[in-house]
């Protein structure tokens, strides 16, 4: 999630948010039909962007999600 105060008026990058968030997903096994990772967001307000990525552990794939989200 991007950090409180960025720009939403600037190309994103990896400046704008604070740092990975563990989710404590086990990647050496086949993922179930409906996943789910539930967790707690940072205190926020305002827009911000949401950047999810899955990682397939024994491949080079990886899946990229972006959500805009306003508090």
């Amino acid at each position: 999630m991007t950090k409180q105060g960025w720009d939403q008026n600037v190309p994103l990058t990896r400046r704008a948010r604070p740092g990975p968030v563990p989710d404590g997903a086990d990647e050496r096994r086949p993922p179930a039909n409906d996943v789910s990772h539930p967790g707690t967001l940072p205190n926020r307000s305002g827009r911000h962007m949401i950047l999810a990525v899955w990682t397939i552990n024994d491949t080079a794939n990886a899946f990229y999600q972006c959500s805009d989200v306003n508090f």
